[in-house]
């Protein structure tokens, strides 16, 4: 595992892991330990949200900066895809290779 995150505040992919696309695969499939306590175990997680056509934690959004930071690093945030099964990713990185070929 790795000790500090990149220059974007994102921990490195660990080995097995696909780089994360932002599809919010995760939190719609289970919550993290924060979504469980403030929602109890409930999929997706209510605090998911969509911005800038990636998803993100609205608690995170919210935080200030120092506590954001550490619930990054907790919930290994970008941390990357290692789920075989995530759909969402496919999805997600065909719409990112349309936007790149309108020039976007």
């Amino acid at each position: 595992m790795h000790d500090h995150p990149d220059k974007d505040g994102f921990w490195p992919l660990d080995q097995d892991a696909s780089p994360c696309v932002g599809s919010g695969y995760c939190c719609k499939k289970a919550p993290c330990p924060l979504g469980v306590q403030l929602h109890g175990p409930i999929a997706p997680c209510p605090s998911l949200v969509e911005k800038d056509g990636r998803h993100w934690c609205g608690e995170i959004l919210r935080a200030p900066p120092e506590e954001a930071a550490r619930l990054r690093q907790d919930l290994y945030v970008g941390a990357g895809c290692c789920s075989p099964m995530n759909s969402d990713r496919q999805r997600v990185l065909l719409q990112i290779a349309k936007l790149s070929k309108n020039g976007f």
